[in-house]
């Protein structure tokens, strides 16, 4: 279960890292701030997720962080990762349908562009590929 665990984080590491490094090559704002006006209804609604998200986009999110989507690159990276390891195959479809939920979620949301969806699914199939390649033999 280690090697499948050494696999899922170093793909969660590199996930991070590479869009940390597309958010300084490609300093985009997401819908919801570039496109501001443009929807309807113009604010989404809710209990307590939504409105600490607003506060939290207002407040900590730099502008720019838009291109590619970290938290979604990462799911599909740690989703991918449990595939091609030795965990009980239901864990890995519970963390498949995770990602396509968050995937969702961050686009319905306004927090995402569609485009970004289908970068952060090229990212993590790059950061499976990268861990694989970069990890010893004995470990794959």
């Amino acid at each position: 279960m280690l090697r499948g665990l050494d696999r899922y984080v170093l793909c969660l590491c590199l996930a991070s890292y590479l869009c940390f490094l597309g958010f300084i090559a490609l300093p985009l704002a997401g819908p919801i701030a570039s496109l501001a006006g443009a929807f309807s209804p113009p604010q989404l609604h809710g209990y307590l997720a939504q409105p600490l998200q607003a506060w939290l986009m207002e407040n900590a999110d730099p502008p720019g962080t838009c291109f590619p989507s970290s938290h979604v690159a990462g799911a599909w990276a740690g989703a991918l990762a449990l595939r091609r390891s030795d965990v009980p195959g239901a864990a890995a479809r519970v963390m498949t349908t995770a990602a396509a939920v968050v995937t969702v979620a961050v686009v319905y949301c306004r927090y995402h562009y569609v485009l970004d969806a289908v970068a952060d699914t090229a990212v993590a199939a790059l950061t499976v590929r990268l861990a694989k390649s970069s990890t010893p033999e004995e470990l794959t």
